[in-house]
């Protein structure tokens, strides 16, 4: 792992707002993805991941990573024990940033007295969060296009 290289931040600032916007709009915005591929889709995903709508995120636990000026992923955890998010761009990905975006969250959610954490995978990443302890909690929910939502929980003590 590489992981020297990168410097990992706690909390949201204006400049990671908007990185994490871009970057969340310049992956969810592609013609591969069916909801995306609609109007309606593209004008979903550029209005919740406005920079402004990012922004709000700074009540909850955020934390960045980066590769110079380049963010090289992100993850996010609501307090109430709900991982939204654990993003690495795709060219740093294999390299242990997941799993220590992923561990940051999961030590805070602890730190908050939380005994239990959420979060819904989606069918790709399914067997990351298995290899990090993480168990399924339903068969799956649908969205838009077929593609299945796992939740997925994990007992913190």
């Amino acid at each position: 792992m590489t992981e020297e290289r990168f410097e990992f931040r706690d909390g949201l600032r204006g400049e990671e707002a908007t990185a994490i916007a871009d970057l969340l709009r310049s992956v969810v915005l592609t013609p591969d993805l069916p909801l995306a591929g609609s109007e309606v889709g593209e004008r979903y995903f550029r209005e919740k991941y406005d920079p402004e709508r990012v922004h709000d995120w700074e009540e909850d636990i955020v934390m960045t990573v980066w590769d110079g000026d380049d963010l090289a992923g992100f993850g996010r955890a609501r307090k109430n024990g709900f991982i939204t998010h654990v993003f690495v761009a795709e060219e740093y990905r294999k390299q242990g940033l997941g799993t220590r975006l992923l561990r940051i969250l999961e030590e805070s959610l602890a730190a908050e007295g939380l005994h239990f954490i959420f979060l819904d995978a989606d069918t790709r990443s399914v067997g990351f969060y298995e290899r990090h302890g993480w168990n399924r909690r339903e068969p799956g929910n649908p969205v838009g296009d077929g593609t299945l939502l796992i939740s997925m929980e994990k007992r913190m003590d």
